[in-house]
């Protein structure tokens, strides 16, 4: 269907399914209560996590590490998210 758009739980079970095949994750957050829930979100399902509290960290982790997914905080200190 033209311009449909899947539902909210749709969306969510495709982020689940494809987090499945993802065993490295890299999360670039400055918050730290919300860096540590999502450090043991992930940890709890079996993924392996990693963690940096600014861009420029996080930027030199991923390129060394090449992690399957990169969870971005769009409104780091210094860098913008989408700059990064």
């Amino acid at each position: 269907m033209v311009g449909h758009r899947p539902s909210r739980s749709t969306n969510r079970r495709w982020l689940i399914t494809t987090l499945t095949d993802v065993s490295e994750v890299l999360i670039i957050e400055d918050d730290p209560a919300i860096r540590s829930a999502l450090i043991r979100a992930l940890g709890d399902r079996g993924h392996v996590v990693t963690s940096a509290a600014d861009a420029l960290t996080g930027l030199r982790s991923a390129v060394e590490d090449r992690p399957g997914l990169v969870v971005l905080d769009l409104g780091l200190p210094d860098l913008d998210g989408h700059e990064l």
